[in-house]
């Protein structure tokens, strides 16, 4: 486990670098049925929180709720508590008809990446993520599946089979904590150690394009569309780069230090929450930087075509996408996954397992699920892999714990 402390001034250290060798390439177990329909494609889950956005939004292939049942669930990993999370399953990638995790290992430094049938659940193919401490997480984009370890180790397989193409070692920092974000040819990557360092790398050749500077470089995946990048650190450090790299705007206030969040863009504005433990998260505009407003959400927000869905206080609250005024709350205190939505239902988990799925529009309950074990919530402060709820490829899939569950029509 690893705390961070916040201070007022910048700071700085000498970095004992990790270097680890890359992971090694993977097997193909079994052969997936014919390519996935175009629908299935559009309907990729290829990030933290579906998208390169982030915002928890799958426009295309909305969920019929009505015929919504499990259609499988497999135990991956093993037993342990080395470290927090040890054992749990990551977010899921959903892309081409099949489902991508991340495992922390139980026992040991490292995890294993596994690529699953949507269809079935069944194994196709796995390979181990080694590195320092536990984290490990991924990112998709055409046809390829990125995976970063702790020591900044990035590495691309072919999603099809398991073939490692390349690894690469990110250069000058030593600790990385933030899924990467794959766009339109590029992976986006933010790491730490001394500073922060956000980085842009090619992704048929591993090629590092450009690298900037940023305070602190901690736990906060790029947020990435057409109008630039996006990064949010502890003490509201807000960055906007362009594609190109160049510095558009940074949001600051008089403090920084050791953490941060993911980010979320909709609309023309980014939603930044910084340091989740310190940070009032704030509303700004996707052009300037300023501050229109502020929110509040323990996890990253989704979005529909209406409302923001924040988690507040253990309950899922629908608001204005200018963070005021509430127009429904729901839960008893006991929510703890990050918002998906698909067309007009909204879904969220509990901590004992039942996964709900309420009307975008009222917060009324329609449909209930369970995941088959105790669900985590994402936690941004010390866990290594980051755990949350994805929709693609006509499944709503849910980690809990060792179990991965898929939903489906």
């Amino acid at each position: 486990m690893r705390w961070y402390r916040r201070v007022c001034a910048t700071f700085g250290g000498l970095a004992i670098a990790g270097l680890v060798l890359p992971a090694t390439a993977g097997v193909a177990l079994a052969k997936t049925p014919a390519a996935a329909t175009a629908t299935a494609t559009a309907s990729n889950a290829v990030a933290y929180q579906i998208d390169p956005r982030h915002d928890g939004d799958q426009p295309a292939g909305a969920l019929q709720v009505s015929a919504l049942t499990r259609k499988w669930s497999v135990t991956l990993g093993r037993k342990g508590s080395y470290d927090v999370g040890a054992g749990d399953v990551s977010y899921p990638i959903i892309a081409a008809g099949r489902g991508f995790v991340t495992v922390q290992n139980a026992t040991s430094y490292g995890g294993r990446l596994y690529a699953l049938s949507a269809a079935t659940g069944a194994r196709l193919w796995s390979v181990d993520l080694p590195g320092t401490y536990g984290f490990s997480a991924l990112a998709y984009d055409g046809g390829d599946l990125f995976a970063l370890n702790y020591d900044g180790v990035l590495t691309a397989f072919a999603a099809g089979t398991g073939h490692e193409l390349w690894a690469r070692q990110m250069p000058g920092q030593y600790s990385f904590t933030a899924p990467p974000t794959a766009y339109h040819g590029v992976v986006y990557v933010s790491g730490a150690g001394v500073g922060g360092t956000v980085y842009a790398v090619g992704e048929k050749s591993g090629a590092v394009r450009w690298k900037a500077s940023v305070m602190n470089g901690d736990k906060s995946s790029p947020a990435v569309d057409g109008t630039g990048v996006y990064v949010s650190y502890d003490g509201q450090q807000d960055y906007r780069f362009s594609l190109g790299g160049k510095l558009l705007w940074h949001h600051q206030t008089c403090c920084e230090g050791g953490g941060g969040s993911t980010a979320v863009l909709h609309g023309t504005h980014l939603y930044a929450r910084g340091d989740v433990s310190t940070d009032t998260p704030a509303i700004l505009s996707q052009t300037s930087g300023h501050q229109s407003g502020s929110f509040a959400s323990f996890t990253a927000p989704a979005f529909g075509s209406r409302y923001m869905y924040t988690l507040d206080a253990g309950n899922l609250a629908a608001v204005d996408p200018s963070g005021s005024p509430d127009h429904w709350r729901f839960g008893h205190g006991n929510l703890v996954t990050a918002p998906v939505v698909s067309g007009s239902t909204v879904f969220v988990g509990n901590s004992a397992g039942t996964v709900y799925g309420l009307s975008a529009a009222s917060g009324k309950r329609i449909w209930v699920g369970q995941a088959g074990s105790v669900i985590h919530g994402p936690d941004e402060q010390n866990a290594d892999v980051l755990i949350g709820m994805a929709v693609g490829n006509g499944l709503l899939v849910v980690p809990a714990g060792r179990v991965l569950t898929a939903f489906g029509g």
